[in-house]
């Protein structure tokens, strides 16, 4: 039987050559880049394997990089090609794994939105600062609620290394003066302040959900769409005359709902229920319309970019999308909820091809952006959580691990992975110990056979604990309830964990 992911790579090859002349500014070595991952994915997988992305690593950069975070919303980690859907719609983003090392066990800091972000932008685990749940679009406008303005967040750290700093897309991490991007280190903010909002025109948006330029409302256009706005907007920046580095951060809001294809025909019907099929099919769009986003900005960079991919959480529960081998869903503890599509593609840093299969997490990304940026972005008294991952993508620490220990936790459900081992702890339910490595779909609990396993992670999770703020507030009792059952061993299967959001 032929390899699915060779067929499907080659199919994404398929597709590259068949893009027009000139229409990637990179198809030129597409087929080079290809080949590398072909050679990547045919390589067999361990869990304590290294990166394979160079012999010797390569020299940084005496100048400061460019660096662009790409960040999806609510996609599955089987929606794209380089994480095995055999028909893939993301050929640019697939081209962009193949210049650029995938990233296997890829986790995030929080299967929500909002506190995911937060972990992403600061460095730092966000229940430090007890940013800990998802935020609520009313409460942030009307208490107050966000990320604590007086913590450091990457932008403010590039600043003090030179870099002009923007922020395009989702902001989702509180809406008052002291919470706006412009007061938190960036220079420029087109966006919405909202989690989400309609991928149309809205003339009638209240300031969470409309469109602005650092704090000035925008006209919308009849014939907007969201995604292919963004993606205008990011390459008038990149193109630009500048003298300055830039930090960008591309927040799409695909395919978060509402599900919106660019073309409003290819919206879900109106006055039923839609099926699974149907949103995939809308998802799929939704997606389509993010690759050409991708595709135009890879065109905009500067030679030397350093880019990252990644998505915020798992796949949600209502648009459609695909997890995959992992168990659960968007605001689980399985893996399905935390562990994300992945890439970092550093041209003449990181060779094409590359594959990471030891543990890295989004608190990887400002750790590694300040490294790249030098050490006038070592500001504050702040440490970072993450680590700098180039020694690691570029093969010079060998088979050390950037992490031995990873957190999580949402009010009642918290979890810890060391090593292979991983424990998830809810409120009234027994403890869940997972064999990562024997077990990666986390149908078995090991948790009465291991008590010393338990008792270990057990004992990490609260020295954890210990260093972060106590769980204050929270997002009402549905969601409280939902993730002690998602949480269940008996909770099996997408159809149940669907009904639990």
């Amino acid at each position: 039987m032929p390899n699915p992911h060779l067929v499907r790579i080659r199919r994404g090859i398929a597709s590259i050559a068949s893009w027009p002349e000139g229409s990637r500014k990179w198809s030129n070595v597409a087929a080079v880049a290809a080949a590398a991952l072909l050679a990547a994915c045919s390589a067999p997988s361990h869990s304590n394997a290294s990166a394979t992305t160079a012999a010797s690593p390569a020299p940084r950069p005496i100048a400061p990089p460019d660096i662009v975070v790409l960040m999806t919303d609510d996609a599955g980690y089987a929606d794209f090609g380089f994480t095995g859907d055999p028909e893939s719609v993301t050929p640019a983003i697939d081209a962009l794994a193949a210049r650029g090392v995938i990233c296997t066990q890829g986790y995030v800091t929080a299967s929500v939105c909002s506190p995911s972000r937060a972990g992403l932008l600061s460095g730092r685990y966000q229940q430090r600062v007890g940013h800990e749940f998802n935020l609520n679009q009313l409460a942030a406008e009307k208490e107050g609620w966000g990320f604590p303005p007086e913590a450091l967040m990457l932008p403010e750290r590039l600043k003090a290394a030179g870099y002009e700093t923007a922020v395009l897309g989702k902001w989702h991490l509180g809406s008052t003066p002291a919470h706006h991007p412009n007061a938190n280190g960036i220079d420029t903010f087109v966006g919405l302040l909202a989690g989400s909002r309609t991928y149309r025109q809205a003339p009638r948006a209240g300031p969470q959900t409309r469109l602005q330029r650092n704090g000035e409302r925008i006209e919308e256009p009849e014939d907007l769409y969201l995604t292919t706005f963004l993606a205008d907007e990011a390459v008038t920046l990149l193109e630009a005359p500048r003298s300055s580095p830039l930090f960008l951060f591309v927040s799409f809001t695909a395919p978060h709902t509402p599900m919106h294809a660019p073309d409003p025909a290819d919206d879900l019907p109106e006055g039923e229920r839609p099926t699974f099929e149907q949103r995939r099919a809308v998802e799929r769009k939704m997606l389509a319309a993010v690759d050409d986003a991708v595709a135009r900005i890879e065109q905009a960079l500067r030679p030397g970019t350093l880019v990252f991919f990644l998505n915020d959480n798992g796949g949600a529960i209502n648009n459609g999308s695909d997890n995959g081998p992992w168990r659960g869903m968007k605001g689980s503890k399985w893996e399905g909820g935390i562990r994300v599509p992945f890439i970092v593609a550093w041209d003449g840093v990181l060779a094409p091809g590359g594959r990471y299969d030891l543990p890295i997490s989004s608190l990887d990304v400002a750790a590694t952006a300040v490294a790249a940026a030098g050490s006038a972005a070592e500001i504050g008294d702040e440490p970072l959580d993450g680590v700098d991952l180039l020694p690691y993508l570029d093969g010079s620490k060998g088979d050390a691990r950037p992490h031995e220990w990873l957190f999580w936790r949402r009010g009642v459900a918290s979890a810890v992975r060391q090593g292979d081992w991983k424990l998830i702890r809810v409120e009234g339910n027994p403890d869940i110990l997972i064999d990562l490595v024997n077990d990666p779909g986390e149908t078995t609990n090991l948790a009465e056979s291991n008590p010393a396993m338990v008792a270990e992670l057990a004992a990490g999770l609260a020295a954890w604990e210990a260093e972060m703020l106590p769980t204050a507030g929270g997002e009402g009792e549905v969601y409280r309830r939902n993730q002690i059952i998602k949480h269940r061993m008996e909770t099996v299967g997408r159809e149940a964990e669907r009904r639990l959001p």
